[in-house]
C-alpha cells in the first residue's frame, strides 16, 4: 500500500519543483491573455486604421502646408488650438506629414508607445509596493488589459489622440 501515493496539495514540493497553486494558474492565465489582447489590439489598429486625416487633423495639415509654403511662422506652432496648446502633439503630426506622407504610421507608433510608457511606469509603482507578490503579477496584467483593450478603439485609431 506503500506505492499508492496520496492527492498532492497544491503549493506542495515534489524534489526541487512546486505544484501550483490555483492563484499562480490564474495568474499566469492572466499574462498571457493580456499579451494576446495587446498584441491583437495593436494588430487591429494597425490594420483598420483610415490613412486619411480626420476631424481636428485637417486643421493640423492646414497649418502643416501653411508652414511648409512659407506662409506661417514657426510661432503658430505654439498657437491654441481649441483652447489647449498643443506643441508636442504637432510637432509629432507634422513630423509624420514629413517623413511618413502623412499616413498616421508615427502618431499611432507614439499613441502605442505612449501607452507602453503608462504601464511600466504603473506596473513599476505596483513592484515598488510589493515587489514579489503573486497579486501584483495579476494586477499588472489587469493594467495591461484595461489600458490595450479596444473598448477605447478611437484613442488608437484618430492619430490626433496623442495628445491625450
Amino acid at each position: 500500500m506503500d506505492s499508492i501515493a496520496a492527492p498532492l496539495a497544491a503549493g506542495t514540493r515534489v524534489g526541487a519543483r512546486a505544484i501550483p497553486t490555483a492563484a499562480s494558474v490564474a495568474t499566469a492565465a492572466l499574462i498571457l491573455l493580456a499579451g494576446a489582447l495587446a498584441a491583437d489590439t495593436v494588430s487591429t489598429v494597425f490594420r483598420l486604421r483610415a490613412p486619411l486625416p480626420f476631424l481636428d487633423e485637417w486643421d493640423s495639415f492646414t497649418l502643416y502646408r501653411m508652414l511648409m509654403a512659407g506662409d506661417e511662422r514657426l510661432s503658430a506652432l505654439v498657437s491654441p488650438h481649441n483652447e489647449h496648446r498643443i506643441f508636442i502633439p504637432r510637432l509629432i503630426l507634422f513630423s509624420d506629414y514629413l517623413f511618413f506622407g502623412g499616413r498616421g504610421i508615427l502618431n499611432l507608433v507614439s499613441i502605442f508607445a505612449i501607452q507602453v510608457a503608462q504601464v511600466v511606469m504603473l506596473i513599476g509603482l505596483l513592484r515598488a509596493g510589493r515587489p514579489r507578490s503573486l497579486g501584483s503579477l495579476a494586477i499588472g496584467a489587469l493594467v495591461v488589459i484595461l489600458l490595450f483593450s479596444l473598448k477605447q478603439w478611437e484613442n488608437f485609431i484618430w492619430g490626433f489622440q496623442v495628445q491625450f
